[in-house]
């Protein structure tokens, strides 16, 4: 089984006053119904270790890309990236397709990660702020 790093957010809940919180980790899917970001480890009260996990909302979970941005942050699939080419902005959201992680602009373009992610910075995500991507 292959492992992936990724990133996913907490469901809201009224009960808890949460507005849902982004956790990274490995990503795990039980029988279609739970999922789950492993973490680290906690210990119990008798100094046993046990994997700590956070439940998180499926259609949040995105992979690590294997790319940082400007300031050296993580980027993930579902980031919203922006970068000064000639004097133009462009902005576009991080996504995996063909095999790739590339960056899909706003015009419908896209780029490979590899060659925008050098100077690229994250700006937000389309879960949080989606208006980053404009139209």
């Amino acid at each position: 089984m292959k492992k992936f790093y990724c990133r996913g957010k907490t469901p809201s809940s009224e009960e808890y006053f949460d507005d849902g919180e982004w956790v990274v980790g490995y990503y795990t899917c039980f029988n279609g119904l739970e999922h789950r970001i492993y973490n680290g480890y906690a210990e119990t009260d008798c100094g046993d270790y046990y994997p700590d996990w956070e439940s998180v909302v499926p259609e949040t979970v995105g992979r690590y890309t294997g790319k940082e941005d400007i300031h050296y942050d993580r980027i993930f699939e579902g980031d919203i990236v922006s970068k000064v080419v000639n004097d133009k902005v462009l902005t576009g959201k991080v996504e995996y397709a063909d095999g790739a992680f590339g960056v899909r602009f706003a015009d419908g373009s896209g780029q490979f990660l590899c060659f925008f992610a050098d100077d690229c910075e994250i700006i937000g995500n389309i879960y949080d702020t989606p208006e980053f991507m404009g139209n």
